[in-house]
Parts: C-alpha cells; sequence; structure tokens
C-alpha cells in the first residue's frame, strides 16, 4: 500500500492509495473493493468502489479512497479496513487527526492537545 497517511490537520485530506498484483506482478482488479472507516469516537462507515464517489479505480489494480473532510474534524486516531472479494484480501491501518482549539470539535472528544 503507498501513501499510507501520517498526521493531519483538522478537516484536511487524507488519501489511502493501495495497488492490487498478481502472483506474476501484472496489475488485477478484484472482484469488489470496500474501504471502511472508524473515527475516534467509534462512528463506522463504509465506503465501496462503485456506489461510492470517494473510491476511485485510476487504472487496473489501483484504488484510491479519498476520506471525505467534512468527517475530518474530530481529533484522535482514525482507523481504516481495506476489504475485497474474489482473491481475498485485508489490509488496516490508522491516521491521526491533529486536535486544534480553533474547531470545537476536535476538543469535544476528550483528545487533548
Amino acid at each position: 500500500m503507498s501513501g499510507e497517511p501520517g498526521r493531519v490537520y483538522s478537516g484536511g485530506q487524507v488519501k489511502i492509495v493501495v495497488d492490487f498484483v498478481d502472483d506474476d506482478g501484472n496489475p488485477v482488479d478484484p472482484a469488489t473493493i470496500t474501504y471502511r472507516l472508524m473515527s475516534p469516537s467509534r462512528v463506522k462507515s463504509s465506503y465501496v468502489y462503485g456506489v461510492n464517489d470517494e473510491v476511485t479505480n485510476p487504472q487496473i489494480g489501483r484504488y484510491k479512497f479519498a476520506v471525505p473532510s467534512e468527517l475530518l474534524i474530530e481529533g484522535g486516531r482514525w482507523f481504516f479496513r481495506l476489504e475485497t472479494t474474489g482473491t481475498i484480501y485485508a489490509r488496516e491501518g490508522n491516521f491521526i487527526v491533529q486536535a486544534t482549539p480553533f474547531n470545537d470539535s476536535c476538543l469535544n472528544t476528550g483528545y487533548q492537545l
């Protein structure tokens, strides 16, 4: 997986990119792809390629998930999981949204500055 995010600011942008290849290293597309997202307050959401505009397939084997910036107002550690069908694949990761005194939503989570 490339482009794994690190720390971001409230309302910022996070893009999660993954490349799929077969045993010979050739790019392949899985049957379905779903990105799951969980906020620091444990609110879960799912984004599916072909259903949600946030998940794109710019070339064979490459998928990008642009996390909606309007969600990223809650400070703390966010978790994501990528799941596919066909050739089963799962990948998990996380990123931190920096709390800020300029956004009340970041301060209401118990996340310390």
